[in-house]
This record gives structure tokens, sequence and C-alpha cells, in this order.
């Protein structure tokens, strides 16, 4: 069993009651082909980029799925007999980015560079009075006012 994620777009003119007989009729077609749906998001109403089929409003059905992939077919076939279905997309969702070694690695390394220069620049700060700090400074501004 792989996982899909399946996106359907209904046109934008169906009532609450007609979106939820076609969102139950898709999910009676996965469950009929072996398939399990593992979430549903709500239905949004969105404006097409172009109109499809004289339709410019579409409603957007998201479906998280987990099926045998030798039954995709089937579902896309399936999908395509639903009168309401404008648009369908199958595609594998991209999984979420797992915590790698080398990110870890290197937050562990930024934190004690961090938590080091921290250390050291308070530490010059306090030692600094403000008689040093102009002595200084006089020094910086007049190698640039030589140069």
């Amino acid at each position: 069993m792989t996982n899909y994620e399946l996106s359907v777009i209904l046109p934008g003119t169906l009532s609450e009651d007609l979106v939820k007989e076609a969102g139950v009729k898709i999910g009676e077609t996965i469950k009929g082909l072996g398939g399990e749906i593992k979430r549903a998001d709500e239905p949004s109403h969105k404006r097409l980029a172009y109109a499809i089929k004289k339709i410019r409003n579409g409603i957007y059905l998201n479906f998280y799925l987990e099926m045998n992939p030798a039954m995709v077919l089937d579902l896309e076939k399936k999908l395509k007999l639903i009168s309401e279905v404008v648009r369908y997309q199958v595609s594998k969702p991209k999984r979420a980015p797992v915590a790698s070694p080398r990110r870890s690695i290197f937050k562990k390394e930024t934190a004690t560079t961090t938590e080091e220069y921290k250390t050291t620049t308070h530490a010059e700060a306090k030692k600094m009075s403000m008689e040093d700090l102009d002595k200084k400074l006089d020094e910086i501004l007049g190698e640039e006012v030589s140069n």
C-alpha cells in the first residue's frame, strides 16, 4: 500500500449538500477499490486560473489515502464517471522533512559557537571602561582619516 494525495475540483455552483454527496461518492469509490482514506480536508472555494468547461469558480476537495498502486488507474477511470468532478489529480505526497544527521550536527555547532561568542563579548565588554572605548574609537577613526 502506497500513500497518495487526491485533489478533486468540483463546480463552484454546487450546494453544500451536493458537495458532501460528491465527497461521499469519491470516498466510496476509494474504499471500493481497497483504499483507505487517512484524511479528508474541508472543501475550499477558489477562483480557477482559467475556465474549465465554462466554469470559473471551483470547490477543491483533498483526500490523503493509502492504496495499492495497481488500483490507481481504476480510481482515475471511476473518477471520470462521476459527473460532478471537473478535474482530479492523484499524486504521491511530499514527505515532511526528517531531521537529518547533518542538520542536527549543524544546529549543535551553531549553538556552541553562539554561546562562546556571547560569553567572550560580554566578558570583554565588562572589562572595558568608557575611557578605553574612547581611546579605541579615536585610534580607529584616526587610521581611517589618514588612509
